[in-house]
């Protein structure tokens, strides 16, 4: 999942680039994630909105992230898979936080 910005948003995150869709967005991750690894980037992206802090240097959710994967996507075979992806969601949310902000710093 990648966030969705606003184009104000983007032309900050993307050094002046912005798009008009989410699927010009991706193709543009996709050509990105290509040309830094040499492999095929036939994933799957989706999207959740956020906003870029500019005074945290960061991206941020706008809402929870985690509402915009798919029920049919979330795959569980018991109880102690959906105790483990509870508190998975927990430690996803950090992560998206520091990815972010090292992205958005230079430095991922």
């Amino acid at each position: 999942m990648i966030p969705w910005l606003a184009p104000p948003d983007q032309a900050l995150v993307f050094n002046n680039l912005s798009f008009e869709t989410p699927e010009q967005q991706e193709d543009y991750v996709r050509a990105w994630a290509r040309k830094r690894t040499g492999l095929p980037c036939d994933f799957k992206v989706a999207f959740y909105p956020g906003r870029y802090a500019a005074e945290k240097c960061s991206i941020l959710p706008v809402g929870d992230p985690t509402s915009y994967i798919p029920d049919n996507e979330v795959r569980s075979t018991g109880a102690h898979c959906q105790a483990l992806y509870a508190h998975a969601l927990t430690w996803l949310r950090i992560a998206w936080g520091v990815q972010h902000w090292a992205e958005a710093c230079g430095i991922g």
